[in-house]
């Protein structure tokens, strides 16, 4: 071989190898939890569409997790908490509205499995409010819980159906999200 392709076969033959180290996962299977509080008013516009009624409106928190070793992406193992929801006045009798909380990676889509199913859903819960606050507690563990390559956990609350006359306070409190970095 020429001097000049062996220098060249030399260089592409670290690049490749400082690539493939890059790549590698430097925190593997280590469990990490962290715990946190989101909370919002909400009373949207009155729902027009089909089969529907009162108020609705939803709000996405984007939590990015930061520090994500090189190589390495975010695989969510278990969500413990709560959402705790009630209305900004006294609820007349007869009125109700119903409340949700989700958690989800940002490649959450339509599910490509099932009908009436979604993919990349960690956990939805709902639950109806009338006149006393509520308390929807969730623990779930996962089976797939793996975040896009932006590393970001969506949270979603929503009221629907809401015929109180006033908006909803709600707040979730995540107790614990463990989770672990993966290849």
């Amino acid at each position: 071989m020429s001097r000049t392709i062996k220098q060249l076969f030399v260089i592409v033959s670290l690049f490749a190898g400082s690539s493939l180290a890059q790549a590698t996962c430097s925190d593997p299977g280590t469990p990490h939890a962290i715990t946190g509080n989101f909370s919002v008013e909400l009373y949207g516009p009155v729902d027009t569409r089909p089969g529907t009624w009162g108020h609705a409106d939803y709000w996405v928190w984007q939590q990015p997790f930061t520090n994500v070793p090189a190589g390495c992406r975010v695989q969510i193992l278990r969500i413990s908490g709560d959402l705790m929801s009630w209305s900004k006045g006294a609820v007349p009798a007869g009125t109700y509205a119903g409340v949700l909380v989700g958690a989800y990676s940002s490649a959450g889509t339509g599910s490509t499995r099932a009908a009436y199913a979604a993919d990349g859903y960690f956990m939805y819960y709902q639950a109806g409010l009338s006149n006393y606050p509520i308390r929807i507690p969730f623990n779930q563990d996962l089976v797939e819980g793996y975040l896009a390559s932006d590393n970001v956990l969506n949270w979603k609350v929503a009221e629907f159906l809401n015929t109180t006359g006033f908006p909803l306070h709600m707040e979730i409190t995540f107790s614990q999200v463990v989770f672990k970095y993966v290849q």
